[in-house]
């Protein structure tokens, strides 16, 4: 856990006591706890791969990069001091054979889950975001979905996603 920018560490071997230690921190507040994962850095800074699905009317589109964050942080967020990379030339330079397996489980997963989340509520999912972690043994993990994600895509395509001013107040 995080105890201002210091993360803690605890280690336990009953339930009991790792509950016990848990509760000291959450008090009557709700959280949700999950598995933490042990990922890979890429020169000295950890990354994740964001995945935009877009649905135009017919069917889904996806986006997808690294955000790549800086060496002294732990974190990969843009607003962080992250930084956009192309997935495809990413997975190449750092994972060489295993890149295409890598981008096909991402487009499989990415699709079945829009497919999946759309059919919820057909035709008013329009665009959601996947946010991926991949572990030392070069497995994905879904870290996080967004709704209404930021579509921050760089200088050269900044009217890429044009919006109303209707879809504006959405964000």
């Amino acid at each position: 856990y995080y105890s201002g920018k210091t993360i803690e560490t605890s280690t336990h071997s009953q339930l009991e006591s790792t509950f016990n230690t848990v509760n000291q921190f959450v008090g009557e507040n709700s959280y949700v706890i999950q598995q933490g994962i042990t990922i890979p850095t890429v020169n000295g800074a950890i990354f994740d791969i964001r995945v935009i699905m877009v649905h135009n009317g017919d069917d889904w589109q996806w986006f997808h990069t690294v955000r790549h964050g800086t060496a002294e942080s732990d974190l990969s967020n843009l607003s962080q001091g992250g930084i956009l990379r192309a997935l495809e030339d990413f997975l190449e330079n750092h994972f060489d054979r295993l890149a295409g397996s890598i981008l096909d489980t991402l487009r499989s997963t990415s699709f079945g889950l829009a497919q999946f989340l759309d059919a919820f509520s057909p035709g008013n999912l329009l665009e959601i975001a996947f946010d991926y972690l991949l572990d030392e043994k070069h497995q994905l993990y879904l870290a996080e979905i967004n709704v209404k994600p930021g579509m921050r895509v760089g200088r050269r395509f900044k009217n890429l996603f044009s919006r109303s001013q209707t879809d504006e107040q959405c964000y």
